[in-house]
């Protein structure tokens, strides 16, 4: 018999399918051919369907409904949906699955095992293309009308890349086990490890072995076998460890992931094509024997059409676990299924076999994917390892599949606006297209990234989305850039009509299944409305309902909860008309009517502008438009990191690279990333380096400047639409502009990042909106990092400018750091590496956490006595002197009551890092600015109290000593062009002290040099070549040495004049009060 001929008493499939797709009504005939016999029951030819019904039962005949014509006839429409509360036939159900598979239907296959064709992979020959459209063929009737599933032995033969795959599998999951991550959506969490988006992840980690594996010619045969061409990949891993439980039988994705009553509003047609969009697999990682508990399937249970609405029913899966099979896989070893299959994960019932596969979800051109793929940081990572291949290969079969599983080769959809045809096509180039131009071509890995980039970035639709379609896709792109994984578990609630899909402006990244009831949950009040998406997190602390009695009470009954809505007091965070998160307090009224009667999409004028675009534009006519080698960007922005933001955190390290090796809209959506940010850190990296680079010609602008200059030439149209990344890269503009002395532009664009802090709610705990899955734990944690930085750039601005600055407290509610040890989990290491050989730094560990609260502390003791000291006129000298005593035992308890982590090891070899040095210098800064005012004796209340002007002089030089001591240790470990432009600001004022002390030490003891004094010279000095070091990059610190040295002379020109003044006096006999007098001139 011929592959895929049928004995006599076999019905084709075929004739099932018939009866739904050409809506045969009970009325009319058909020809089915010649059926001698079918299980024993006589079939005869041209018999109405009725018959069929009353002698084969197992046959799923759907109900019709009577419906009158226009001249008034009735005629039978058969209903296009299933009903939820719908009894399936189990009979039909069983009649189809206790088929039996022929060997002669699939002659390829070296086995059938459990129903199950099994195929040796390692007999394949590629190379013969007559052999490929064979197995091709036969692995599509496998899962068309055949079994639904099969084996590929030897799918995988090289043992040692699977060993290499499992370590990289191994250090994803040890890293998300500690951020609480890999759990699935069967088992219970911490029972298996799962890695949801492990394609991306395992790019991201491992670029070669990545390459290997995803290289491997059978996926392209298995994909295109159901697929065709374009397909799309994605996998998840999953370690099932001994013990672990079986899952209730289910079918995948789409419509396997619904409940009945979401499955019951899609028609029959798709609940047909939602099998045909997808193709199931695994890729066995270890030995599976039977007992492990491979994966158990009811072959033939694909070809049950209501089977989308029948798996959760009870009587099936009792069924199912009645009459499952499983096949055993060796290590290497593929199952490919349909979607549409009854299947479930089995027991594992061993005691030491931790069954882990790599389950594989991959998805036509023609629907939507599981999972968010970004390919762009996958192209990044693997480029160069992919054009070594193509040298040496040209377009093989490896090379083509490793492009296929990478890149879109679907177009569609696109911005044809801005893409439009080709000359010689209908379509415009696609992902996989560009990326073999670009192999045929050699394009460096900095042109397919910017070639890749812009494509998908000109492919975005120019009109704005709805609000509903953008929270699902910021959601959506958030997720699987941050966490690599999607609530793919989450089901359709009746509480969103599938009516209001058609209003919404879906994209490229947004899957039909998105889980809206995330949304949608009670307590979090979410209105899901076109005008406005308004997200409130739950109110704990909201106090009961008074009850009143009265005439009205009736009336105002029906009337509560309109007044509610008038009468709230607390805003909360809503999606603005730029897709963006804003906060709104309800004196707004955003929270009644968010956008109504505003445009979203008409004036073009309303649109926020796009620095990809209009940027370039305006660089240009500045001249700031030079290409920039990414390498140097790069080794900038680790300088930032090293250096800066390891003492001043304002980015997350992590999150900024992941969203940089993407550079795609979606970190923009997500506020973690923009060119703004890029710059302006690169400006900051670029000060400790030198002033000018040989190979980027900037002059007469040094390379701070260029890049400072760029950042805040796109500043202005980030403005637009700001997010977090505008508000950090404000901060850093302001350290630069500190640095170059520019100090009103500091000023205000520290003030600028307060104030779009309160803009997009940074002050919120987000903890609920995390909770419920609105935001990511990523964006909460760089969102509450950003505020904090705002909050301590601020206070330290006014502290070091004596200019009013206060947050009422109450009103913040995101959490700050914690001070917990058990926060440090990272090693800083200075950069470059290695380092310079005179230096003895070597790192140590990361304490930005635990530095952070301390910092955010001292800020809190310090505010109130320098807000009276250098801005409350109305204050008394009593009452100020009182809080100054207040402040300064506080701050000395806050440095006593430091962990040992926190405090200067005494050791000179022992592990120090800088950002630890620079909180002390700080502190010891602080302690200046809280004494300086009292070292004057004519400023001290009356009667006297406290402890005088002598003391507060003494704690003055004292502190800058332990400065200038700090100093030197920093020195020694990284040299003082390590210092941050934000330390180098608070030097000047030690200096200053230091210099008042070695002019009065010199001539209050004119007859020799003490060892006071001595001392003293040695901290100015070292003091002074700091800024002397720190002037070549800042224009500030170079300013102020300066100014200082001016101050100096001047000063020892005073106290000489003084005590010449003051000899005459003695010889002459002069009076007392005449030399009191002139003493309290220089005081």
């Amino acid at each position: 018999m011929k592959s895929g001929a049928r004995g006599p008493n076999q019905l084709p499939m075929g004739i099932y399918q018939k009866y739904d797709e050409r809506c045969i009504s009970p009325y009319r005939t058909i020809d089915f051919g010649t059926i001698a016999r079918f299980q024993g029951i006589p079939v005869k030819l041209r018999q109405p369907l009725s018959h069929f019904r009353a002698h084969l039962p197992h046959i799923n005949i759907m109900p019709s409904a009577t419906v009158k014509t226009a001249n008034g006839t009735a005629s039978r429409t058969r209903s296009s949906r299933y009903r939820a509360d719908e009894k399936q036939s189990l009979e039909a159900f069983k009649a189809i699955t206790t088929r039996k598979t022929s060997p002669s239907s699939y002659p390829t296959a070296i086995s059938i095992d459990g129903n199950v064709p099994t195929y040796d992979a390692a007999h394949f020959d590629l190379g013969d293309e007559d052999f490929v459209k064979a197995i091709t063929d036969e692995l599509y009737n496998v899962l068309s009308d055949g079994p639904g599933v099969y084996v590929l032995k030897n799918f995988f033969q090289d043992d040692a890349l699977l060993d290499q795959v499992n370590k990289v599998y191994n250090t994803i999951i040890e890293r998300e086990a500690i951020n609480g991550g890999g759990g699935d959506h069967f088992a219970a969490k911490g029972s298996n490890s799962r890695i949801w988006n492990s394609f991306s992840k395992h790019a991201l980690e491992d670029p070669d072995s990545f390459y290997k594996y995803f290289s491997n010619p059978l996926f392209k045969v298995a994909c295109e076998s159901w697929l065709g061409p374009a397909y799309r990949m994605t996998t998840q891993v999953n370690i099932v460890r001994p013990g672990g439980k079986p899952q209730s039988s289910h079918r995948d994705f789409h419509l396997g992931f619904q409940t009945n009553e979401a499955c019951a509003k899609w028609p029959k047609s798709m609940h047909h094509a939602s099998a045909l969009l997808t193709l199931q697999g695994a890729v066995a990682h270890s030995d599976m024997p039977l007992n492990s508990g491979p994966t158990r399937v009811l072959p033939y249970s694909q070809t049950f059409e209501p089977g989308f609405m029948a798996y959760r029913d009870p009587e099936f899966n009792a069924y199912f676990l009645e009459s499952w099979v499983s096949v055993a896989l060796k290590k290497g070893d593929a199952v490919f299924f349909s979607p549409a299959l009854f299947h479930a994960a089995g027991e594992n019932t061993t005691t030491d076999v931790h069954r882990s596969n790599n389950l594989i979800q991959v998805s036509s051109a023609f629907g939507k994917p599981m999972e968010a793929i970004e390919p762009l940081a996958l192209v990044d990572k693997t480029w160069e390892r992919l054009q070594a291949e193509y040298k040496a290969h040209g377009l093989s079969e490896e090379v083509e599949t490793f492009v296929c599983a990478v890149g879109e080769g679907y177009p569609f959809p696109t911005n044809l606006d801005r893409r439009p045809p080709g000359p010689s096509g209908m379509a415009p180039e696609s992902e996989q297209e560009m990326m073999r131009r670009g192999l045929k071509e050699g394009w460096s890995r900095e042109r397919m990234v910017k070639e890749f980039g812009d494509l998908r970035e000109a492919s975005k639709a120019a009109m704005p989305l709805s609000h509903n379609a953008r929270a699902a896709s910021r959601e959506t792109d958030l997720v699987a850039m941050r966490h690599g994984k999607t609530n793919v578990g989450s089901t359709l609630e009746d509480s969103l009509a599938f009516a209001d899909w058609a209003g919404m402006g879906w994209d490229e990244t947004i899957s039909p299944d998105w889980p809206w009831s995330a949304l949608l949950a009670p307590d979090l009040e979410v209105s899901l409305q076109h005008t406005g998406l308004q997200l409130r997190p739950p109110d704990q602390n909201a106090p009961a309902a008074a009850t009143t009695s009265g005439p009205h009470e009736e009336e105002d009954e029906e009337n509560q909860d309109i007044i509610n809505q008038i009468a709230a007091r607390f805003g909360s965070l809503q999606l603005a008309p730029d897709g963006k998160l804003r906060y709104f307090g309800t004196p707004a009224n955003f929270h009644l009517f968010g956008n109504n009667g505003r445009s979203t999409g008409g004036s073009a004028s309303m649109q926020p502008r796009s620095t990809r675009f209009e940027g370039q534009r305006l660089l240009r006519s500045l001249e700031l438009d030079l290409d920039v080698d990414l390498a140097l960007e790069d080794h900038l922005i680790q300088m930032y990191f090293a250096w800066h933001n390891s003492c001043h955190p304002v980015v997350d390290n992590g999150a900024f690279w992941l969203a940089r090796r993407q550079q795609t809209g979606v970190a923009e959506e997500a506020g973690l990333y923009s060119d703004v940010l890029v710059n302006a850190m690169c400006a900051i990296g670029a000060s400790h380096e030198a002033r000018y680079h040989p190979d980027l010609v900037t002059f007469p602008r040094t390379l701070a400047e260029f890049f400072a200059e760029r950042a805040k030439a796109l500043l202005e149209i980030e403005l637009d639409s700001p997010c977090v990344s505008t508000v950090q890269a404000l901060l850093l503009l302001s350290s630069h502009e500190a640095g170059h002395q520019r100090i009103a532009r500091s000023w205000l664009y520290g003030g600028m990042a307060m104030r779009l802090c309160f803009d997009i709610g940074l002050q919120l705990n987000t903890n609920a909106y995390v909770e419920q899955g609105i935001m990511s734990a990523a964006e909460s944690q760089a969102r509450q990092t950003t505020f904090w930085a705002s909050y301590v750039m601020n206070y330290r601005l006014s502290f070091s400018l004596g200019r009013p600055f206060a947050l009422d407290g109450s009103e913040i509610t995101v959490g700050k750091p914690l001070a917990d040890e058990a926060c440090r989990n990272d090693v800083w290491r200075p950069y470059p590496q290695p380092y310079t050989a005179c230096m003895q730094a070597e790192g140590g560990v990361v304490l930005g956490t635990l530095i952070s609260a301390q910092r955010i502390s001292l800020c809190e003791t310090v505010e109130p006595i320098a807000r009276a000291l250098y801005g409350n006129t109305n204050i008394s000298l009593k009452s100020l002197q009182e809080l100054s005593e207040r402040s300064t035992s506080a701050m000395i308890k806050w440095k006593e009551s430091l962990p040992s982590t926190l405090r200067i090891p005494t050791d000179p070899y022992h592990e120090v890092v800088p950002q630890l040095l620079v909180l002390h210098l700080e502190y010891y800064y602080l302690q200046i600015l809280v004494h300086r005012p009292w070292t004057s004796r004519r400023h001290q209340p009356i009667p006297a109290q406290g402890r005088g002007y002598r003391h507060a002089r003494m704690m003055c030089i004292d502190s800058a000593c332990e400065m200038a001591g700090v100093l030197s240790l920093f020195e020694k470990r990284f040299g003082y062009n390590r210092l941050d432009v934000e330390t180098a600001q608070i030097l000047p004022s030690a200096a200053l002290i230091l210099t008042f002390a070695t002019v009065s030490h010199a001539h209050s003891q004119p007859q020799g040099r003490s060892e006071k004094e001595a001392s003293l010279a040695l901290h100015l000095n070292t003091l002074f070549r700091a800024l002397d070091e720190l002037g070549r990059t800042h224009l500030s610190a170079r300013e102020h040495l300066d100014s200082l040295l001016l101050i100096q002379q001047k000063w020892k020109a005073i106290h000489g004049q003084h005590q010449g003044l003051k000899r005459i006096d003695v010889g002459a006999g002069g009076n007392e009060a005449a030399r009191q007098a002139k003493r309290g001139r220089l005081c």
